[in-house]
């Protein structure tokens, strides 16, 4: 189970919105910092961005941006649409997945805040930790189409044929395990091992077989610039 603030949410409560099982102590909401404003604009217009590109699932997969101290990571709760998406929608989650300031859009269905996406809890949480903020400040997955079409291929490598593809030159790991959707801490760390390998210390795009795409960087600008121009390679 993963505490999320003032309530203990099953492994695959994220995709429905039942109320939960149980409730424990709630956790007092931190003040909101300039820092943390600042970052829920620049998490909210990348978003908007790879929406406008066409690199979305409506309101699956998920991008987020860690605080500078590590303690914890902004990203958006399940259901709520990307091209409709504002600064305040996010949820502030701790590392250890309790949710420290929620989401203000309301969920229609239950008249409750909308929750976390558990998968991006137990994925993103572990990667931020372990990468840093040099390195893994931003965390972003998408199943763009391209990209994910490399990932069920039979040779599985982008060829660096193009000036495109020449920007990840050495800058990809490629990741053969996927064993279906993440609902506990334990893929997030595997993941975050993989890039942090001899030989992968630099890397910033991993690609899974058989399901998307994770670009990691110091920066939200940074980042979605890789998620975009990656999807481009893969086009070729």
């Amino acid at each position: 189970m993963l505490k999320l603030n003032s309530k203990v949410i099953s492994k695959h409560q994220g995709y429905a919105g039942k109320k939960v099982v149980k409730e424990t102590k709630k956790i007092p909401e931190p003040p909101m910092t300039e820092e943390e404003q600042s970052l829920r604009e620049e998490l909210g217009l990348c978003y908007r961005a790879l929406y406008k590109e066409g690199i979305y699932e409506g309101c699956d997969t998920h991008l987020s941006l860690c605080l500078d101290d590590l303690s914890a990571f902004l990203t958006l709760p399940y259901g709520i649409l990307w091209s409709t998406v504002k600064a305040e929608d996010f949820v502030l989650v701790a590392n250890d997945g309790n949710v420290l300031r929620v989401s203000k859009r309301i969920n229609d269905l239950t008249g409750d805040p909308h929750g976390p996406d558990i998968t991006a809890v137990a994925l993103h949480g572990p990667m931020h930790e372990k990468l840093g903020s040099k390195r893994g400040k931003a965390v972003f997955h998408t199943h763009q189409h391209y990209g994910t079409a490399l990932c069920c291929s039979d040779d599985y490598e982008l060829q660096m044929i193009h000036q495109n593809s020449a920007r990840f030159y050495k800058s990809i790991v490629y990741d053969r395990e996927f064993s279906g959707l993440a609902d506990s801490f334990d893929e997030g760390t595997r993941i975050a091992d993989a890039m942090l390998k001899k030989g992968n210390e630099t890397k910033r795009i991993l690609t899974q077989k058989h399901h998307g795409v994770f670009a990691i960087g110091e920066c939200a600008a940074n980042t979605v610039d890789d998620i975009y121009f990656f999807e481009k390679a893969c086009k070729l």
